[in-house]
């Protein structure tokens, strides 16, 4: 004969809890200890414990998922008509029992049961998962009535994961002071940590640094402080080169990191790591109101041979492109997460001089110096690349390799005007030019048709020297009319003598 089981245990409950109010296990309990992330879950209250469970009936969990600022609020698993934050979906939860209710001692065991505890009795119970969707929501049902672990197993790029927190279900109703929720809605909020990358590349050519600057968020630290906080910079070797002891970092409040006790920073394969130590990680959690704003500089290298056009259809240049991921852990026992920064770039090209006389005849022996100029009658400053400031033809050709082109810099577009080639030694028997050559080295320029897309070639004739033929009155030519001379001078001479004879 089946008998109703809600019927036949309540004796058996209230004694029991009758005891553990007499002996205080349930005294003035208080909000659950949470992680940060998650919005405090109450347990049931030491007078609504007297309450009969019904252990046989179906609950669940709700989660609201919520993204903002981190609140002191409490929730009391009722629906909220208004939650703060806004909805985040493409969360993923897991949820365990940890601890069945099936009895008034159950409820007892569950109670005193804490987050660590849990955490280590969760091994080879059967979770279920869920991801938040819609209005940031997931819901698991048919549950059985205990205790919970949620956990959150990941969050979109740019949130900080929330650590694990315990439900218990069911909750106290608050609404009536008495009876139970077997519904138990909570709101965890995740906050959102951003990243920015910016490049400083004006004027910047082959042997020259550029810099980079990682400016990022710090996530609000659980009550021991961050566990992790990371930066890797993703850079593009072939074009770069990095000195990892160039690194600095520092809080825009002020707040100086020191490096190596700090934060390390090692470089391997194209990626640079930050790693910040525990004493850079207190200082984080201490200033976590703050930024942290790491640079990084950067030699620029050669184009390498083959290298191909990557800047868009129809334009030119070899695009240095960088992003970085900063990765971090607030130290609730949550996992790490992760903040991708926008890529900048920064633009290179080569400029080939052609130097010919008539008939497209190769000229050796011109050189060349290049400056900054708006128009060929307004020169700027002088360049040098890769520690060269003149360049001279062999077999015709001058090349210079690389430069920043002239129409994007600092990651973003502009026209800061040309080059200018200026020839300062021309090939033997040719005319020195009579003024700069203007060299434009737009994207637009290098990407014009019958280019690789990568070098500018710019052709310069010369002609021949137009110098007049001038009598021959130096060198050989001064020494031979002198020696005419002595000739005119010495047979003057002897005709004189001649004639004198005679007389």
């Amino acid at each position: 004969m089946h008998t109703d089981r809600r019927f036949t245990r309540p004796a058996a409950s209230a004694a029991i809890l009758g005891l553990a109010l007499t002996t205080g296990v349930f005294a003035a309990p208080a909000s659950l200890d949470l992680a940060p992330a998650a919005v405090a879950v109450e347990p049931p209250s030491a007078s609504d414990q007297a309450a009969t469970i019904d252990f046989d009936k179906p609950g669940s969990i709700t989660i609201h998922k919520r993204a903002g600022e981190k609140t002191d609020n409490g929730a009391d698993g009722n629906e909220l008509a208004d939650p703060p934050g806004t909805p985040l979906n493409g969360v993923e939860y897991k949820i365990t029992l940890i601890r069945a209710y099936d009895s008034a001692e159950d409820v007892v065991a569950g109670q005193q049961l804490t987050l660590e505890k849990a955490l280590a009795q969760k091994e080879g119970k059967q979770p279920r998962t869920g991801t938040t969707e819609g209005d940031g929501v997931v819901s698991f049902e048919g549950l059985k009535v205990g205790r919970y672990l949620v956990e959150e197993i990941s969050a979109p790029a740019g949130h900080v994961p929330g650590g694990p927190f315990l439900v218990s279900v069911p909750m106290t109703n608050p609404a009536t002071q008495s009876g139970w929720n077997y519904d138990v809605q909570v709101y965890p909020k995740n906050t959102e940590n951003k990243a920015e990358k910016a490049v400083v590349d004006a004027g910047k050519h082959t042997g020259d640094e550029i810099t980079y600057t990682i400016t990022s968020d710090i996530p609000t630290p659980a009550t021991g402080g961050l566990a992790k906080y990371e930066i890797v910079d993703d850079y593009d070797e072939n074009m770069v080169e990095i000195d990892p002891a160039k690194i600095t970092a520092a809080l825009d409040n002020g707040t100086a990191l020191t490096p190596g006790e700090d934060f390390t920073a090692a470089e391997s394969g194209g990626t640079v790591t930050v790693t910040f130590t525990e004493a850079g990680l207190k200082k984080l959690s201490k200033g976590h109101e703050a930024r942290v704003v790491t640079t990084i500089p950067a030699t620029v290298k050669e184009i390498p041979e083959g290298a191909e056009s990557n800047v868009g259809e129809g334009l030119g240049g070899v695009a240095v492109t960088n992003t970085a991921t900063v990765t971090s852990n607030e130290g609730s026992g949550g996992p790490d997460g992760s903040t991708d920064t926008n890529e900048v770039q920064t633009i290179f090209g080569k400029l080939r001089v052609e130097k010919v006389g008539e008939g497209d005849k190769p000229l050796n022996g011109a050189v060349f110096e290049l400056y900054n100029c708006s128009t060929k009658d307004d020169l700027g400053d002088r360049i040098s690349v890769a520690g060269e400031n003149t360049w001279t033809t062999v077999d015709g050709q001058a090349t210079i390799n690389a430069l920043h082109i002239t129409d994007f810099a600092d990651d973003k577009e502009g026209d800061s005007g040309k080059y200018c080639l200026v020839e300062v030694e021309a090939p033997a028997g040719y005319e020195l030019l009579a003024e700069p050559v203007e060299v434009d080295f737009s994207r637009t320029a290098l990407g014009e048709e019958g280019g690789d897309g990568v070098t500018l070639t710019k052709k310069i004739t010369n002609v021949e020297s137009t110098a007049p033929s001038l009598p021959l009155t130096g060198g050989m030519g001064i020494g031979i009319i002198a020696a005419l001379g002595a000739l005119i001078i010495g047979a003057g001479v002897w005709l004189a003598k001649r004639n004198g004879t005679k007389a």
